[in-house]
């Protein structure tokens, strides 16, 4: 079992005092103090007695391979609990804040559930909890936690008052460690080493007494005991313990079956060749002809040839069986066949100083610390039949001074050449027959032995690696080969190579003589290897053997080919030109001129599946909706045939404009700042430049879009339709929406951007409908429109709202990523978006059978693939629990700005406390205030003509406001400096807080500043006082976005007669009351809080309180401590973890990249 538990940097540094002395390195234990205190420490202790896994010992239990989820990368390495263990962990690096701390948990233990709602109080400790029935609580530890604390929706945070170990029904009476439910709360985990248990009851006040006996308990309760312990209960968390050999199998074979990948990284031969049961779990090994496996087993890391048996429910590590050779002692080349009978396991490890290696072999439910008095067993049998079944007596295999005679201490196994070691293997097992004559015997008595024990102290555990290794190694360059010179490349190449270069330099040339199996003519795989994925392998090869300037040259012809691929798959079967196109008797084009107006679109799910290559290959499916923008459709063009000019003029809505007399010049490659590529590009994709009627006329285009750039509804595709369809209709040729799409499919691979057809079909066709596209020459499209009720249309009224947020799609070349993980046959990438093809048929039929519930639903789980395919696909800025978008909003009433903080400060229904401060209302406001007059200064500004005044308002003395409004405020200004330029003059009230945040932000976001250099500039120019946090949170929501959750705060005392909150989201000058909970005898408050830190006080019957049962915070300069709450966000992705905590950290800096992105943003934002 496994024990979870959080420590903050100050109870690391208290463990560790500063004090002199040195680590065993020589590091003064300051400096290790001072290391560990900025760091994330994931800390593994080895769980319950290793013993009982024996095969594991050599390579540690946190590294046994658990092929959960494998299949989600058949060409990369197997899955190790480690793995899984790293991966819930990760998420709980989110309760550090920006400090630094210590996450404790067991190697043995795969624990189940979400870590990113893992709170950790400042200067305390927390220990995972879950409920569980007394039966299972007796037989392990049990936390008494307080019954007042923070209750989440899956979660709870409590003050832990006791600790209990394996507690009867009566002590968890007694101790009040029942819940309500009847059930207790399971520590998550019972720790072997006494230390842990020592340190968590030194945070336990009720434990002192007992732990004031142990060894360092003074000490411990000295340095800790004024700390507090928190239990954070995890209504939904389950475990996997991998304790014994059968927990591992059963965990293999049980309820998480479906999850197991059975064949992982291995050669097998054909079925007729060998004989393996279909539950058997392959893992990294290499079988040949004529072995048989049983059912259930687990064979890794290990390579069997020959005649070799293995049992059912058995488990075989790092063993190689050869063939047996003729020159074989005669008593090996008896033993025609190796059986490792049902229910046992086998290992092979590497001894230290060229002592060799020891074949090892047990029982699955042996245990080695049994003793032979005790029912100790060997094989399964007891270890007095095992005794007369060898004729062998226990002096043979023990020592007299053996107290506990049992398997770990037996000096069982021989350490002589592999086929000596499988025969004596054989008859040790228990195989009858094997030693008739006495010979094995007398082999095994006179061979140098070794116990489990010994051998575990002499393992060579670098050769144990170097030798995994490299077969592993091996393994993936065989099926590299096989891919190459026999299959179709449809294995993951780039894998491959990572897996094989993580060996040696061998690993190079085996790359190197891979691109020799590359065939130099592709003929021999037309119509079932696409030239684009032919490049990408050859380019991916190219990386791994060094080569990367070839690689590079590879790179552009694979985009080349997508290109190609996707222009062969839209004009086969149509005309290559529109030369031929009708004309008039004088030679101008007709109709003289096309204005085309289309909606935009809103894409339900499928979204990936229309995008080329896959689309050419594979099937696709999107449910997409055409929408006008307030009563109007936004995007459109108009193209002119003119006879005051030759050549083209091309408009845009920007006033942008170009002329190009000379035709020839309109070639791609494009340069990818070229505002007016699109349309160069649907001139060449329509062929009208060949035009013969050009050459008497000119052409004029003019383009627009009402829509903000990157708002995510398909403007620029859409765009594009609207241009070619112009053409075409101006050339009287095919203007059909089916072929204007196909169309638009090869202008976005000419201008570079890539990108399907989900766009222009949401666009050209009206409504609802669902689009398949079928691959072949010529891509075939079938657009079926849903006929919606009037029930239907009236519920999509009501429910579906767009909201431009103001934020941009911040990623970059996101196309390009998962375009070459296509092409490289990422396997999770091609189950995710044949998963999305499957939710849009899924969404049609939810949507025709009336069930806008159930098309949420499918919706939802649609967003989590396009996460996997994309962290960036969504700005959590847009994405608020509970209904309508806020903190991005700013109302105007009376002339005065009111922030989303106190718009949303009082839930419906809810008033405002008649203890609501006035005069800091008025502070906030800052109409006039230290004597500053507003009126006036606008007045002379207007006199001077030349001076722009701009007011954007921020309540003072909230750093909460000012985090909200600095997006607001910053992308103002940098509108106004980007079109005046000049001086800009930035003040507040006073000048000492907002004004100087301002200014800092601006440095920051626009200037190219790290935020602490900035700082420190603006220091030496002025004294002030910018609130950096606020700074950081606002650069991390803009790159990141803005999540909310629910919080519940309680304030249990019923004889008080009112009990309100001041803090939190809504400043120190206004209060918020609780409800009264008459059966719960509480007072309770619900709320919705954006991600961050928030503090706050309870106002109980006009007193200013804390809440003893909450997080506090130390005592500030003044001697004040306020409660504190950690919000935190759902669903997270590691990229926007590991982002947040950067940029909110001790020195945040910008990429180039995330400048640009809020560069974007600044320019698009927009207030309501």
């Amino acid at each position: 079992m496994s024990r979870s538990i959080v420590a903050t940097k100050e109870e690391i540094a208290e463990f560790l005092p500063e004090a002199t002395g040195s680590s065993a390195a020589g590091v003064p234990l300051a400096s290790v103090v001072r290391f560990m205190a900025t760091k994330h420490v994931l800390l593994l202790h080895a769980g319950g007695d290793s013993k009982r896994v024996p095969w594991a010992n050599p390579m540690g239990k946190a590294f046994l391979p658990v092929p959960y989820l494998a299949g989600d990368n058949p060409d990369g390495p197997v899955p190790l609990l480690f793995d899984h263990i790293l991966a819930v962990s990760a998420s709980a690096r989110q309760a550090f804040k920006n400090q630094g701390g210590i996450f404790i948990m067991t190697g043995d233990v795969l624990p189940c559930f979400d870590a990113s709602n893992l709170l950790l109080p400042d200067d305390a400790a927390c220990i995972v909890t879950a409920p569980t029935t007394l039966d299972v609580a007796s037989n392990h530890g049990v936390v008494v936690a307080s019954k007042d604390g923070t209750e989440g929706q899956n979660c709870s945070l409590c003050l832990v008052d006791n600790l209990l170990q394996k507690p009867t029904v009566s002590e968890l009476v007694e101790g009040q460690a029942i819940l309500d439910d009847g059930r207790a709360l399971l520590d998550t985990g019972i720790i072997a080493l006494s230390l842990y248990e020592d340190l968590v009851a030194a945070w336990v006040p009720t434990r002192h007494e007992w732990l004031r006996d142990r060894p360092f308990g003074k000490e411990l309760i000295a340095a800790l005991g004024r700390h507090k312990m928190f239990s954070f209960c995890s209504y939904d968390f389950s475990f996997l313990h991998f304790g014994t050999s059968a927990e591992v199998l059963d965990h293999l074979a049980g309820s998480y079956s479906g999850l197991v990948g059975r064949r992982h990284m291995c050669s097998v031969p054909e079925t007729t060749a060998c004989d393996i049961a279909a539950t058997t779990v392959i893992l990294c090994s290499k079988i040949s002809a004529g072995v048989s496996i049983g059912e259930d087993s687990l064979v890794y890391d290990s390579s069997l040839s020959g005649r070799v048996r293995i049992g059912s429910q058995s488990i075989v590590v790092g063993v190689n069986i050869h063939e047996l050779h003729r020159d074989s002692p005669q008593i090996i080349r008896s033993s025609t066949c190796f059986t490792l009978p049902d229910r046992h396991c086998l290992w092979e490890v590497p001894l230290v100083n060229s002592m060799g290696r020891v074949m090892v072999y047990c029982g699955l439910h042996d245990n080695p610390k049994v003793a032979m008095n005790r029912d100790g067993t060997f094989c399964g049998k007891p270890w007095k039949n095992v005794l007369e079944g060898l004729k062998i007596q226990d002096t043979d295999i023990w020592d007299t001074s053996n107290l506990d005679k049992c398997l770990w201490n037996a000096r069982l196994f021989p350490i002589m050449s592999p086929p000596e070691m499988l025969s004596v293997g054989l008859w040790l097992m228990g195989s009858s027959g094997r030693d008739p004559d006495g010979k094995v015997s007398r082999m095994w008595r006179q061979s140098r032995r070794v116990s489990l024990e010994e051998l575990h102290r002499s393992i060579d555990y670098h050769q144990l690696c170097v030798d995994s290794a490299k077969h592993q190694a091996d393994l993936a360059a065989a099926v590299a080969r096989s891919c190459m010179t026999y299959g179709l490349l449809g294995r993951n190449l780039f894998q491959l190579c990572e897996d094989m270069l993580g060996n040696d330099s061998s690993s190079v040339e085996v790359c190197k003589e891979l691109l020799t199996f590359f065939p130099s003519h592709g003929d021999q795989y037309s119509g079932v290897l696409p030239p684009s994925r032919g490049y990408q392998v050859k380019m991916d090869l190219l990386r791994a053997s060094g080569d990367v300037s070839a690689a590079s040259m590879v790179e552009e012809k694979v985009w080349a080919s997508v290109a190609s691929e996707t222009a062969s798959a839209i004009k086969y079967g149509s005309k290559e030109s529109s030369s031929s196109a009708t004309t008039s008797s004088n030679g101008n084009l007709r109709p003289k001129k096309a204005v085309v107006e289309l909606p935009v679109r809103v894409d339900f799910v499928g979204g990936w599946s229309d995008t080329p290559p896959w689309s050419l290959e594979r099937p696709g499916c999107v449910l997409n909706m055409a929408i006008s923008l307030e009563g109007r459709l936004p995007v459109g063009a108009t193209t002119e045939a003119t006879e005051d000019h030759h050549g083209v003029l091309i408009e845009d809505d920007a006033d942008r404009k170009v002329y190009i007399d000379d035709l020839s010049s309109i070639s791609c490659p494009f340069k990818e700042d070229d505002p007016f590529r699109l349309v160069k590009s649907a001139l060449i994709v329509t062929g009208i430049l060949g035009h013969e009627m050009l050459s008497t006329s000119g052409l004029k285009i003019r383009t627009w879009a009402n829509v903000p750039r990157g708002s995510g509804l398909g403007t620029s595709s859409i765009l594009a339709a609207a241009v070619v369809k112009c053409l075409f209709q101006l050339m009287e040729d095919d203007g059909g929406d089916d072929n204007v799409a196909r169309a638009v499919l090869v202008v976005e691979q000419i201008m570079g951007t890539g990108g399907g057809w989900q766009d222009q079909i949401g666009g050209l066709y009206p409504g609802i409908k669902c689009t398949q596209s079928f691959p072949g020459q010529p891509l075939r499209l079938q657009v079926v429109p849903l006929l919606a009720s009037p029930q239907l249309i009236q519920e999509l009224e009501q429910r579906l709202l767009v909201v431009f947020t103001g934020q941009v799609r911040l990623a970059h070349r996101v196309l390009e990523k998962v375009v070459t993980r296509y092409l490289r046959r990422d396997s999770l990438l091609i189950s995710s978006i044949r998963r999305l093809a499957e939710l849009a048929r899924a969404g049609r039929e939810a949507l025709m059978n009336g069930e806008v519930d159930e098309l949420g639903g499918i919706m939802l789980e649609a967003w989590g693939l396009h996460q996997e395919l994309d962290p960036f696909c969504s700005n959590r800025l847009a994405m608020v629990r509970g209904g309508s978008r806020r903190s991005n909003t700013v109302k105007t009433a009376s002339g005065t700005s009111t922030s989303s903080a106190e718009n949303s400060a009082l839930e419906p229904g809810a008033e405002k406390s008649d203890a609501y401060s006035t005069n800091m209302t008025q502070a906030m406001g800052a109409g006039r205030y230290f004597g500053v007059d507003i009126h006036a200064i606008q007045d002379y500004c207007l006199e001077c003509k030349d001076i722009e005044h701009c007011r954007e308002e921020v309540r003072d003395f909230d750093a909460f406001d000012l985090r909200l409004r600095l997006p607001a405020v910053i992308s103002k200004l940098y509108k106004l400096a980007s079109h005046n330029g000049g001086i800009t003059y930035i003040h507040c009230t006073a000048g000492l807080g907002r004004a100087p945040a301002v200014a800092l932000a601006y440095m920051f976001w626009i200037l190219g500043y790290n935020l602490n250099e900035g700082h420190q500039l603006l220091q030496s120019k002025r004294p002030s006082f910018p609130k950096l946090e606020a700074i950081k949170l606002a650069t991390a929501d803009i790159l990141t976005g803005l999540s909310k959750n629910c919080i519940t705060l309680k304030w249990k005392n019923s004889s008080c007669s009112s009990v309100e909150i001041s803090g939190l989201d809504i400043g120190w000058g206004q209060k918020i009351p609780l409800a009264y909970d008459e059966e719960k005898k509480a007072w309770f408050l619900e709320r919705e809080l954006p991600e961050g830190r928030y503090e706050y006080k309870y106002v109980v019957d006009g007193n200013w309180v804390c809440n003893e049962h909450e997080m506090k915070t130390k005592p500030n300069a003044d001697g004040h401590v306020n409660n504190y709450i950690q919000v935190a966000r759902d669903g997270t992705s590691d990229e926007e973890k590991a982002m947040r905590e950067r940029l909110t950290g001790p020195d945040p800096d910008l990429t180039k990249e995330e400048r640009l992105m809020i560069k974007e943003y600044l320019e698009q934002y927009t207030e309501q």
